[in-house]
């Protein structure tokens, strides 16, 4: 004989507190899961911008190591910050006719155009500094020591992606630059 009594079917399902339970516990592991998401992605952006700034601060020393020039011309020496204006570069494509100058200084346009399009809120310094890494401080620094003996240094930061706590990611954030290529001097 088979008893129809309602505890009996209630025995063999899913309460309700159990089935938010599962809801609840489903809804912890995904959350973990997209954190570890994110921060994976964040991770892959930084070093994509790492790369591009390698890159870039490769090609710009090409650049300068080319650069035949008189003693104590060193035309290469500048700071840029987004936002700043671009010294036109006048137009040296298809065979246009520039002079050494001229042809130094739509280098550089197009340089820092290609610096733009690759980091956010880029910053470039390319300076004479005989020690680009503060040791105290355990970073890059942005200031330059200058003089006439100091190696010519290619100083690039970007905006970090900001981190979980709405700050930027990494330890210095864009209070000391990312990458630093110390070049030396071009050739003469």
């Amino acid at each position: 004989m088979h008893s129809h009594h309602p505890f009996h079917a209630a025995a063999s399902g899913f309460t309700l507190i159990e089935v938010l339970m599962a809801v609840f516990v489903l809804a912890v592991a995904l959350t973990g899961v997209m954190r570890m998401h994110l921060t994976t992605v964040r991770a892959q952006q930084q070093n994509a911008y790492q790369t591009a700034a390698t890159q870039l601060a490769a090609d710009m020393a090409g650049m300068i190591r080319s650069w035949r020039a008189s003693a104590g011309d060193h035309p290469f020496l500048f700071e840029y910050r987004t936002g700043d204006a671009i010294a036109a570069g006048g137009n040296c494509f298809g065979g246009a006719s520039c002079d050494p100058s001229a042809l130094r200084a739509f280098g550089v346009a197009q340089w820092i155009a290609a610096v733009q399009g690759a980091l956010p809120a880029a910053r470039v310094s390319i300076c004479r500094d005989a020690a680009p890494w503060n040791t105290g401080a355990d970073a890059a620094a942005w200031q330059c020591s200058g003089g006439a003996n100091a190696g010519i240094v290619i100083k690039l930061g970007w905006r970090a992606m900001p981190a979980n706590n709405g700050r930027p990611a990494g330890r210095h954030g864009q209070d000391a630059p990312q990458l630093v290529l110390d070049i030396g001097e071009p050739a003469a």
